[in-house]
């Protein structure tokens, strides 16, 4: 592609860019976040386990941040119990 062709293009793309701009409608919330460790002289084996949830609707923001709440409340529930 000559050099008319590559300024079309990046003109086109300049253009649709503009008119359709990326939006980030994903939001995530970690859940849980588990740390396993264990020592053996001096090494350590660390086993991190993250747990997330991503929403990709905004309408359901709500239903994460209940959600996420209602994971908070079980973990507190569980530390207070054990």
């Amino acid at each position: 592609m000559g050099w008319f062709g590559n300024l079309c293009r990046n003109l086109g793309l300049m253009v649709h860019n503009i008119k359709n701009p990326e939006t980030n409608d994903k939001q995530s919330t970690v859940v849980r976040k588990e740390v396993e460790e264990s020592r053996q002289g001096n090494i350590t084996l660390r086993k991190t386990t993250i747990e997330e949830i991503e929403i990709n609707d905004k309408s359901k923001l709500t239903d994460l941040h209940n959600l996420k709440e209602a994971a908070d409340q079980t973990e507190q529930d569980t530390t207070d119990n054990g």
